[in-house]
């Protein structure tokens, strides 16, 4: 009975790895189109535009959650692009010396 269940949510989290590893290659060409404009990092417009989107999705009922997992997601893309940002402007730094 609860083996089918966690079969279904295995199934589940092996599509959410795979789009998840797609978003993060996604943030990282968006990092580089944010370098390469002199753009910042954080851009609140288009959070709450996602928290927005995500919301008018969701069954009232989960929206807090699905709030809290977009946070979160949101938070490590920033976090991945702030990385590669950073260690693309320290190779440039490095060959401008």
């Amino acid at each position: 009975m609860l083996e089918q269940e966690r079969q279904e949510i295995d199934e589940i989290d092996q599509q959410l790895v795979a789009l998840l590893v797609r978003r993060l290659a996604t943030s990282e060409r968006i990092a580089n189109a944010k370098l390469a404009n002199n753009m910042p990092l954080l851009d609140q417009q288009r959070e709450q535009l996602v928290y927005q989107r995500v919301a008018a999705q969701t069954p009232v009922d989960k929206q807090p959650y699905l709030k809290t997992l977009f946070t979160d997601i949101m938070l490590v893309s920033k976090q991945y692009q702030a990385k590669l940002m950073k260690a693309w402007q320290d190779d440039h730094d490095a060959t401008d010396k």
